[in-house]
């Protein structure tokens, strides 16, 4: 069983880096890049427990953030983890849809690795 997933993409010329670990029976993931790697959202929860997220100002990754955990949680029975700081200047609606696309493009890959 390998521990660690990582994945690096590439969105509109800049890295989006996805690594997903885990620690023992629970599971932490690290979704980056852009412009500026941050921490914009944080969202944690398992399969008996509310999903939690915490945004920080105006971000907008907990709209990946909580749909992946959402649909680990289905298939994933420990704690997960999950926090995301993905940004782009002066990104518009239409590029977020394709970011967006492409980073979700990666949760198969990562439902995948679980299953080993």
């Amino acid at each position: 069983m390998e521990n660690s997933f990582i994945e690096d993409i590439t969105v509109f010329h800049k890295k989006i880096h996805i690594t997903a670990k885990r620690i023992d029976t629970d599971l932490i993931i690290e979704i980056i890049g852009g412009d500026r790697p941050h921490i914009g959202a944080i969202t944690a929860g398992n399969y008996k427990h509310q999903t939690q997220s915490i945004v920080f100002d105006i971000h907008k990754e907990f709209y990946f953030t909580e749909e992946w955990l959402i649909r680990l949680r289905k298939k994933f029975s420990g704690n997960i983890l999950i926090y995301s700081g993905v940004h782009y200047s002066q990104i518009t609606n239409e590029q977020l849809k394709v970011l967006t696309s492409k980073i979700d493009n990666v949760y198969s890959q990562v439902e995948e690795w679980l299953k080993k």
